[in-house]
């Protein structure tokens, strides 16, 4: 069919039904933009970290061209210079920008901490997380709240009748660093981080007593001081049991899910935009210029694929060139006889067994004079730590002691051998996809960023201690969040059989039972300095197999290590 044009050389409309099998598909609707919620606090972050640790660069730059990589993962990044910043405002400005304005002191801090930090996921990386976190610091708690029942039981009886709770616990474990007043924290502390810095710091920085002196003040007195100190305080582990179980219940809808908060952090990191007023009419700006660059581009596909839109593509397609030959040899070779044929495939044969033969004789000869370490089996799952740690912590040899033969009953085959390996490879898929994602690691530093700094937008200095009403209050949402996640069936089973009414008081009653024992500061700080050491040993095992001066002379000799000492 001929195309008219008219005079002015447009071409009419066609009014000719066509054929909706050759239309090309309408282009895919962009995903969902995240809420303005969540792109307002990623870039209130933004420009927190730019304002505080790169107020001379430009606000288009982006982040990974003005500061060096912390980790692997951008998002990991945000949320680590998130904390940098603040505690550069608040503990570092505070008393450097009295002295002088150049920035060479932060800038060198900052890539000190880069290094450290990329060091530390080196070895991060070399660590079995499952030994870690279900076996070595379950069984941390399971001591801890073993001593603490004990020491409860013992206070003002005739085996203890004039200590206190935490004098008794620290009789128990008793820890240098809390042996006799704050001072012995920081000189402990001191020594912790002064062999952290000597395993991790470049040699270069480690040869400076100035710069090592002031890191090692930064990393004991601001980071691992605050973070020692907040996490002992009872009310706020209970206010990170409730946000951890809100966020948890079904009914709460988070802003964005794991892969959508990852995947806007590292648009938003390698994008450079400084935006911190971001509304909802910005946010339709957005999609609507998203939604045009996806049509534009639809469009530019479509006239690529099909250049006239008035001819189709044809059903039928060109034939393919012929292939050339995968053999050019000449026509007229000689036929092979079958006889030299099997003669050719016998020696073929042969020649294949007899080096399979020497081979495996080889290999046994090996075996039996030079028989290799037998490797260390790894110890299943399902007898780690962390099963014994939920039946003492829930008092089940007490209250359900049939309970807790059935469970190690039903579990033994399964950790025995062969369906062990099989159930070994499950769990461990399963672990490893819900709790070592970048995504989760996010998620907890924003948490604690919030908790330690919750002014909301502006990030202000840290909240003001609670009152005791205060406290009483956390302490009975995190109880009510706690009895609130138990489930129906495991309140009538548990602690059914009386009136009505009286599951949900016995539950209350079992449930702030558990919260005692983290009731005291100074109980809780064995707890946290324990859990500290831990990560400190498997991180870096230096510190747990020499003393700082020994560190000192092994990499800078021993002039450093006399400086050390002094």
């Amino acid at each position: 069919m001929a195309t008219k044009v008219d005079s002015e050389g447009t071409v009419p409309p066609l009014r000719e039904k066509r054929d909706m099998s050759t239309l090309t598909p309408a282009p895919t609707p962009p995903p969902p933009t995240p809420s303005p919620a969540a792109l307002y606090e990623d870039n209130q972050t933004l420009a927190l970290i730019r304002r505080v640790l790169r107020p001379q660069s430009s606000p288009n730059s982006p982040l990974e061209e003005i500061l060096p990589a912390l980790t692997s993962s951008p998002a990991v990044d945000i949320q680590l210079y998130a904390f940098i910043a603040i505690i550069c405002r608040d503990f570092i400005f505070a008393w450097y920008s009295k002295i002088t304005n150049d920035r060479t002191f932060v800038d060198e801090v900052i890539k000190v901490i880069a290094h450290t930090t990329r060091s530390l996921e080196q070895r991060l990386r070399q660590i079995d997380l499952e030994v870690l976190l279900l076996d070595e610091l379950p069984a941390l708690l399971n001591n801890h709240v073993r001593d603490f029942r004990q020491c409860v039981y013992r206070h003002k009886t005739s085996l203890c009748p004039h200590l206190s709770v935490p004098e008794i616990f620290h009789n128990l474990q008793p820890h240098p660093a809390l042996k006799s007043s704050l001072e012995s924290e920081r000189i402990y502390l001191k020594l912790l981080s002064s062999g952290i810095l000597a395993a991790l710091l470049p040699t270069e920085d480690l040869q400076s007593h100035c710069e090592r002196t002031l890191v090692r003040e930064i990393l004991s007195s601001l980071v691992l001081w605050n973070v020692v100190d907040k996490l002992s305080e009872p009310w706020m582990l209970y206010e990170i049991i409730t946000k951890v179980l809100r966020n948890a219940e079904p009914g709460v809808l988070q802003p964005t899910d794991g892969a959508s908060t990852l995947s806007l952090q590292n648009e938003v990191f390698h994008s450079g935009e400084d935006d911190v007023s971001i509304s909802k009419k910005d946010v339709v700006k957005r999609k609507r210029r998203k939604s045009r660059r996806e049509e534009r581009r639809s469009s530019k596909h479509r006239l690529q694929k099909y250049p006239s839109s008035d001819s189709p593509p044809r059903n039928s397609a060109p034939s393919p060139a012929p292939l050339p030959p995968l053999y050019t040899g000449s026509s007229s070779t000689t036929p092979t006889s079958p006889f030299s044929q099997h003669v050719e495939s016998f020696i073929t044969f042969s020649v294949v067994a007899i080096t399979l033969a020497l081979t495996a004789i080889t290999s046994i000869y090996n075996f039996i004079n030079y028989p290799p370490p037998a490797p260390r089996r790894k110890k299943p799952i399902l007898r780690m730590s962390f099963l014994n740690f939920m039946s003492n912590f829930l008092k089940l040899d007490s209250r359900q002691p049939w309970l807790r033969g059935n469970i190690l009953l039903a579990l033994s085959p399964l950790a025995a051998q062969p369906a062990g390996s099989f159930v070994d490879m499950i769990l461990s898929d399963l672990f490893h996809t819900h709790v070592t994602s970048h995504a989760l690691l996010v998620q907890i530093l924003a948490s604690a960023r919030a908790a330690m700094f919750p002014s909301g937008g502006s990030m202000g200095p840290p909240r003001p201690h609670p009152t005791e009403s205060e406290k009483l209050a956390m302490r009975e949402a995190a109880a009510r969040a706690l009895v609130r996640r138990i489930p129906g069936w495991v309140k009538r089973h548990w602690f059914g059989g009386g009136a009505e009414g009286e599951e949900e008081r016995e539950c209350w009653k079992v449930v702030e039972e558990h919260l005692d024992v983290l009731a005291d500061k100074e109980i809780n700080k064995h707890l946290v300095y324990q859990v500290v050491e831990l990560l400190v040993v498997r991180l870096v095992p230096e510190v747990g197999e020499a003393v700082v001066r020994e560190l000192l002379e092994g990499r800078i000799g021993g002039g450093g290590a006399s400086q050390e000492g002094e």
